[in-house]
């Protein structure tokens, strides 16, 4: 079983086979992004590796499109009552990130027929990541893919819905119970605390969500939050005293 530090190390990583020798990967890679997808009997990894729009890398500026846009599952109204909700938004920038590679993981899914769904991600890939999974539980309640579990982890995600969207989410969510998504954040990370919630950005899952770095003493979140907490090193030496064995 895979660990949550396992499965940062992943999301941290471009390449799978790095992280797990011997696995056969498919690396779907286009002018943004790196998406990994492997499958690991019976798993399906989907992975958004923290490559999504880290600076100076291509495609970074996705981060400053923060303005909100609205976005309709396929079928949306078959697929939930919620989702017709034209006051549903997300971030644009990260929308716009998820879509380039939305059919890509569809297909896969359908190729390999897992028996369980892994979608992961880290920073700007949690948020994308997020995406995914919900995309995913539309397309099971449609039948356009096969209806199996489905676990997501969100490391150190930004916001991205509005709050009707992150409602919406936590809905559909709540309707499997077979399913399951957690965010991990560090309390000090600063990156975890945009979108701006004064431009309506909410977290999705506020009951399911696992703070890694105690707090420093009695300061408020804002004054201790920096960037240099969002890095990999100190989200790893902290995954490290969480239960082993998640996945």
């Amino acid at each position: 079983m895979k660990t949550y530090l396992d499965l940062f190390n992943l999301s941290c990583s471009a390449e799978f086979d790095k992280v797990n020798e011997g696995v056969d990967v498919e690396i779907i890679a286009n002018k943004y992004e790196k998406l990994t997808v492997a499958y690991v009997e019976p798993t399906l990894y989907i992975i958004y590796p923290q490559t999504i729009g880290a600076f100076p890398s291509p495609g970074w500026d996705i981060n400053l499109h923060f303005w909100k846009k609205g976005f309709k599952a396929d079928n949306a109204k078959e697929a939930h009552p919620h989702f017709l909700d034209s006051a549903i938004q997300v971030h644009s920038g990260f929308l716009k990130e998820f879509l380039i590679n939305r059919d890509a993981v569809d297909q896969q899914i359908r190729i390999f027929r897992p028996s369980r769904i892994v979608v992961t991600g880290y920073s700007q890939g949690a948020a994308v990541a997020t995406l995914c999974f919900r995309d995913i539980l539309d397309k099971q309640r449609t039948g356009a893919l096969p209806v199996v579990p489905v676990i997501g982890f969100g490391f150190a995600s930004p916001r991205l819905y509005n709050l009707a969207g992150a409602h919406d989410f936590n809905e559909a969510l709540r309707e499997r119970k077979d399913c399951s998504f957690e965010r991990i954040l560090n309390w000090h990370d600063l990156v975890t605390r945009v979108g701006p919630w004064f431009f309506d950005f909410c977290h999705v899952t506020p009951n399911h969500r696992r703070v890694v770095g105690a707090p420093h003493g009695r300061k408020h979140w804002l004054f201790g939050s920096t960037g240099v907490m969002h890095e990999p090193q100190n989200y790893q030496k902290s995954l490290q005293a969480l239960p082993q064995g998640v996945v």
